[in-house]
């Protein structure tokens, strides 16, 4: 108790947010030892490939822990996790665009203007996978579009704008996780079926990551969920 009173109320919040910053500085470091390249950076090594992977497993690694806040508060009681939700969700799109952007426009886009000129000549192709050599750069690409809307309406006023449909709206992460974890799994299933990159099959994270979104979403199937509240009433009425 004394411990609680020494920290104040939004304590997790400003751990999860300060947290965030040292990510994002990770994140610059890794930026200011690349040399401008030119995306699409489907195939990048040494540093680059470190900072794409990065940046979009992060991403991935967030969206799941935002998701996780509602049935950690539902079914377990902590409440508190609810204050970091939103803040989870945003990094979340923040570190998916930055490594979209990166993918598509390529490092270059830190140093040359023109860059981001180019970029919108990139931006059609990547809804085509049978146009890319890389087809599940496609389902990244949607993942983070389905996040766009999300992102721009995390506040207030559109919550009071949308009413009703704001909550519609959220529903569309349950599309945006399954998509973005298929992206990371079908990246490991198809490096691993071209011998000639050199990458040795890896799918152990891939598959720890299906199997946890999966749960994520069983969890919100209505019928999961009422035995899930049951379960965790009784639970408290016997500890009580």
């Amino acid at each position: 108790m004394r411990v609680q009173r020494l920290l104040p109320q939004n304590w997790l919040w400003l751990s999860i947010n300060g947290l965030m910053l040292l990510l994002v500085a990770w994140a610059i470091w890794l930026a200011s030892m690349v040399s401008p390249q030119r995306g699409p950076l489907f195939f990048a090594e040494g540093v680059v490939k470190r900072l794409l992977l990065f940046t979009g497993k992060t991403a991935l690694i967030l969206l799941m822990l935002s998701l996780c806040c509602t049935p950690a508060a539902r079914f377990l009681g902590w409440r508190r996790v609810l204050t970091v939700r939103k803040s989870l969700g945003l990094w979340a799109f923040g570190f998916a665009a930055v490594h979209g952007l990166f993918v598509l426009g390529g490092t270059e886009l830190l140093s040359t203007p023109t860059a981001w000129w180019r970029l919108r000549l990139q931006v059609p192709s990547i809804f085509y996978p049978s146009s890319l050599k890389v087809p599940y750069a496609s389902y990244g690409a949607l993942a983070l579009v389905l996040l766009i809307p999300l992102a721009l309406t995390s506040n207030r006023v559109a919550m009071r704008w949308l009413g009703k449909n704001w909550k519609r709206l959220h529903r569309l992460v349950y599309l945006a996780l399954p998509l973005a974890v298929y992206h990371y799994w079908y990246r490991a299933d198809f490096l691993a079926r071209q011998p000639a990159l050199g990458e040795p099959p890896a799918y152990g994270q891939p598959w720890l990551f299906v199997l946890l979104a999966g749960l994520l979403l069983l969890v919100r199937v209505p019928v999961v969920s009422r035995q899930l509240r049951k379960y965790s009433t009784a639970r408290t009425h016997a500890t009580s």
